[in-house]
């Protein structure tokens, strides 16, 4: 049997990654060229298909989420699941998705309370080679933790070891079981030694409770060809369509030979006629400038932003203020951006806020306020009398997007201590007592309490701007062009 795997697209379909308009070997695509499907041959799919990429912005403006479904039909992937992302835009928009899918949804903790998902099964059994292949699947139950209220009413995400377990009792018997999962490891794949204590990933768990064969695992964006934990091999495709698995398995010694595969940058032009006219819209938009800036607001090395600060992330936090009337701005960037030029685009703002977020905003006291700081400086280390990144959010996987930039406020904090205590916080220059309340906006992402900033999971809201960032960004600087 041979598996084609990917997971964590995020809506790159076509051979560009946007930051520019260059051709690059990358885009689901064009994995046709690179595969031959038979009947003992299946497709699947680990979820996070409808948000990530300008071509997913755009495809939601137009509530647009059938031509995923018909993308991935036209592809004749055999089994999916769901990922936390998928659920960004509420029920409707997911279930555009799903029902324009030809394949089979399988997602055992998704619990469709109106009952409008089509083929959407909790395991599924088939048949190859004249041996029953049982599968089930899973979304990682954390998109209880991200999600905003509006976008889960119509389903209940219920947890995942339970919801798995029941469902593996229908396919323990076959002779080959499989699980779909847009999750992770939450164990270092060299020593197997737990360095998640959270269960956002629990691919190790489900192995140890559970006699699966095989799980194909996402989320975590990570490229590992090959795990094998107990009695299970587990891989994970990597993230935004630039690259994809290929798994021969021995049914009968169920050795497994895995592949790492390329994309080409070549696809099918006559087969996505349609769809390429989607993406030559999005191309000219893209490129549509919005405003001329006073200077262009470029990143530079993580590293010397967060140690130094960056002119980026003020402009950012000054237009999170601008929105929420709050006193202190919190922004985080992804692990990859382009920064504004002067003559700002659309290219831009997309490649530089890249979260389907809402801002919310919360009181929050000095005191509390100091141990954020703290907390989020954590990402710097003095060593051998050189500052560096933390390895931990470096691996298992590279989170810059946990490292937090404050505006609105200056503090004074001793980077090279261990402890990297917070003596004081000025506003407007005057230094404030650890009791006063300031308010603080911050993304919905944040707002959970998620990376350890636990702090904030019990402040006191109030307000929640329901716009997405990217528009209220787009907005603002429309605004300095009138």
């Amino acid at each position: 049997m041979k598996i084609y795997f990917t997971s964590d697209t995020h809506g790159h379909y076509f051979p560009t990654d946007y930051m520019d308009k260059e051709k690059k070997a990358v885009g689901l695509l064009a994995m046709e060229h690179g595969r031959l499907k038979d009947e003992n041959t299946l497709l699947m799919d680990a979820g996070d298909t409808l948000q990530g990429s300008p071509f997913a912005y755009y495809r939601q403006l137009d509530n647009d989420s059938k031509t995923a479904g018909i993308i991935a039909s036209k592809l004749s992937y055999d089994y999916i699941t769901l990922g936390n992302h998928d659920f960004n835009y509420g029920y409707d928009y997911l279930k555009n998705y799903v029902n324009n899918f030809s394949g089979k949804v399988i997602c055992s903790n998704l619990e469709d309370l109106r009952g409008e998902l089509k083929n959407v099964y909790p395991y599924y059994i088939t048949e190859v080679e004249g041996k029953k292949i049982g599968i089930v699947g899973a979304v990682t139950d954390w998109v209880n933790v991200w999600e905003q209220e509006k976008n889960k009413e119509g389903y209940r995400i219920n947890k995942v070891l339970e919801s798995v377990k029941k469902a593996y009792e229908n396919i323990k018997d076959c002779d080959y079981r499989i699980c779909i999962y847009h999750g992770g490891m939450e164990f270092d794949i060299n020593t197997f030694e737990t360095v998640e204590k959270t269960d956002e990933n629990v691919s190790g768990k489900m192995a140890d409770i559970m006699d699966l064969d095989l799980i194909l695992t996402g989320h975590q964006h990570r490229l590992i060809p090959y795990v094998k934990y107990k009695n299970t091999v587990m891989v994970q495709p990597g993230s935004h369509a630039s690259k994809y698995l290929e798994l021969d398995i021995d049914l009968d010694t169920k050795d497994v030979n895995v592949k790492v595969c390329d994309f080409t940058s070549d696809i099918y032009e006559d087969k996505w006629e349609e769809e390429l006219k989607l993406e030559s819209e999005t191309q000219e938009k893209l490129d549509k400038k919005i405003t001329t800036l006073d200077k262009s607001y470029l990143p530079e090395d993580r590293l010397s932003m967060a140690i130094n600060g960056s002119s980026l992330a003020d402009f950012i936090n000054q237009i999170q203020l601008d929105a929420s009337k709050a006193d202190v701005s919190v922004v985080s960037f992804a692990n990859e951006i382009s920064g504004f030029s002067k003559d700002v685009t659309m290219r831009e703002v997309l490649n530089t806020y890249k979260f389907s977020n809402t801002l919310k905003v919360f009181e929050i006291d000095v005191k509390t306020l100091k141990k954020a700081i703290e907390h989020n400086y954590e990402f710097v280390v003095f060593e051998n009398g050189e500052f560096k990144i933390n390895d931990r959010f470096i691996n298992p996987k590279l989170e810059l997007y946990n490292f937090d930039f404050f505006g609105g406020i200056t503090f004074d904090i001793d980077l090279k201590s261990n402890d990297k205590k917070v003596s004081n916080i000025y506003l407007n220059s005057i230094k404030l007592d650890d009791s006063e309340i300031l308010k603080i906006v911050m993304n919905s992402y944040r707002a959970t309490g998620i990376a350890g900033f636990d702090m904030y999971k019990n402040l006191k809201l109030v307000k929640e701007i329901n716009t997405e960032m990217t528009d209220i960004i787009i907005e603002y600087l429309k605004r300095m062009e009138n």
